[in-house]
């Protein structure tokens, strides 16, 4: 579903989407937001902040930002909203 996904939001919008694996990725950069609302933001679209639970994710990760939003900071999903200093992301995967 997800090239689908790609294919046809990269026709209907204005904003960067790309597949990676079995993952889709949309970057928004529209406006500065709270990491909540970013993380409710993706909620309601289906997904979450990204989790990178890989070196080929993270390199993909760094590639496509720096292609689509390279002077601008944005936000992932690792949190330690739970427990200050234990971070997780927002899939629930405790980082180690």
């Amino acid at each position: 579903m997800c090239p689908l996904l790609v294919q046809s939001h990269a026709r209907v919008f204005n904003y960067p989407l790309a597949q990676h694996g079995d993952s889709c990725y949309e970057l928004q950069t529209d406006e500065t937001v709270t990491w909540e609302h970013g993380e409710a933001f993706c909620k309601q679209r289906g997904g979450h902040l990204v989790s990178i639970t890989s070196a080929a994710e993270q390199a993909f990760v760094e590639a496509f930002m720096t292609r689509n939003n390279p002077n601008h900071a944005v936000w992932i999903g690792l949190n330690d909203r739970n427990v200050e200093g234990t971070y997780e992301w927002t899939s629930g995967v405790v980082y180690i």
